[in-house]
């Protein structure tokens, strides 16, 4: 994908994130830009000019209610992404997803359940509590990663040529033996080991989608009431302590990696954007890029 197009798939995300902007308020949850958003608001006051993703944290209790809203008022040009919504629902977390538009990758992958939705979207993650004792963290990092497993064999997803052809037959047998189990049934699984300490009030919360689970672990008060930056020229709420969060996920945020890597996911990983025929999508984008 060229870079003017990249823009126009950044101008495409942030309206989406301005439409779930409007819902949030509407319903009174909090949320958080993390991760890479965030360091576009922190270094850029915007996008990371060589990124094209949306990262959206929120508490489970927030996120449960978002979730419960969107399953009872669905709002036809956006779709949500989650098991209850989508049969082949195969990420830890939940997405949104704007009607009408695909996203299409250069080394585009095969899964034997193919989802329904594959359009333009922002991501939402999580925020769970976690407890102190290590071997409860250890065994529940374990049941997260061991689960995630099963979600990925059953669906047998690979990459063309970086997933071996041993690899691409193991995922094939265990999603032979596991065609009995749905999606539902094994996302559910998954959402009761990350809450599994939902109901407690501890020192340290963590954002339980990858096995790294020191990198998704934070003190309970970075993310509290939260701050609100610039980003994109609008103002968005970000983690109580921002640069500390992205501190402990990141380590050295601040430096630009070399200038030759910056836009290889873009050039070499995106082949096209189909941004559908939504009015107020397609006058954002001409009006903003």
């Amino acid at each position: 994908m060229d870079r003017e197009k990249a823009r126009e798939y950044q101008l495409s995300q942030l309206w989406l994130l301005e439409q779930f902007d409007s819902v949030a308020k509407e319903l009174g949850l909090q949320y958080y830009l993390v991760y890479g958003t965030l360091i576009g608001a922190v270094r850029h006051k915007g996008f990371i000019p060589w990124d094209v993703d949306i990262d959206i944290a929120m508490h489970r209790e927030d996120y449960e209610k978002l979730r419960k809203y969107f399953i009872a008022q669905p709002i036809d040009y956006l779709f949500y992404d989650c098991y209850e919504t989508e049969e082949y629902h195969i990420s830890p977390h939940d997405i949104l997803r704007i009607n009408g538009t695909h996203v299409f990758f250069k080394d585009m992958h095969s899964c034997k359940y193919v989802p329904s939705h594959d359009g333009i979207y922002i991501d939402i993650f999580p925020i769970d509590s976690l407890t102190d004792d290590e071997k409860k963290i250890s065994k529940q990092v374990k049941a997260f990663s061991f689960t995630m497993r099963l979600i990925l064999f059953k669906a047998a997803l690979t990459y063309g040529a970086r997933t071996s052809k041993m690899k691409t037959l193991e995922k094939k047998i265990v999603s032979d033996l596991l065609w009995c189990i749905s999606f539902k049934t094994l996302n559910r699984h998954l959402d009761r080991i990350m809450k599994r300490y939902s109901m407690q009030k501890t020192p340290n919360v963590v954002i339980m989608t990858d096995p790294a689970i020191k990198k998704r672990t934070f003190p309970s008060s970075c993310l509290q009431k939260p701050l609100f930056m610039e980003f994109e020229r609008k103002s968005f709420p970000v983690p109580t302590n921002p640069k500390e969060f992205l501190s402990i996920h990141y380590s050295d945020f601040m430096t630009l990696p070399p200038e030759e890597e910056r836009w290889s996911y873009v050039e070499n990983e995106l082949e096209d954007v189909d941004f559908g025929n939504n009015p107020s999508l397609l006058k954002y984008i001409e009006e903003n890029k």
